[in-house]
């Protein structure tokens, strides 16, 4: 049994079956509406936001115009303080909430202000973020 080529479009070998979806605000969409006409993706009956996107974060991939943002090391002395800072916080909360005196209520404002201090202390000794290209894959 023979079969018979019924025409119609060759078969792609890799086909594009994954998406990424995200929203935005009508500004932005409209924005990236207007970015799609001017790179002469859209037509006057479709926008075809979608393959501008595609091609504008591709070329910019290709071309190494974009760079990977690495969150700075924190460590799990660090870690554990915070935790420690938190549960306070939580429970500093919890008695602003039940005690009713304001002798209570004034131990209460002095252990937040303590904790708040610590926490400032503690931010300093983070360092911000630190920047690096990200390579092309294959590239030296």
């Amino acid at each position: 049994m023979t079969y018979k080529n019924k025409g119609g479009a060759p078969k792609k070998e890799i086909t594009q079956d994954r998406e990424i979806k995200f929203s935005c605000t009508q500004e932005v969409y409209d924005f990236l509406v207007e970015q799609a006409k001017i790179a002469g993706f859209a037509t006057s009956k479709r926008s075809n936001v979608s393959a501008f996107l595609r091609h504008f974060l591709l070329e910019m991939i290709q071309n190494g115009r974009y760079e990977v943002i690495k969150p700075g090391e924190v460590s799990i002395e660090l870690l554990k303080e915070l935790i420690m800072v938190g549960i306070n916080l939580n429970q500093a909360m919890r008695a602003m909430n039940t005690f009713h005196t304001e002798v209570d209520m004034m131990n209460v404002i002095t252990a937040v202000d303590a904790t708040r201090k610590l926490l400032y202390t503690m931010t300093e000794s983070i360092t911000a973020p630190q920047k690096f290209n990200q390579k092309i894959q294959g590239e030296k």
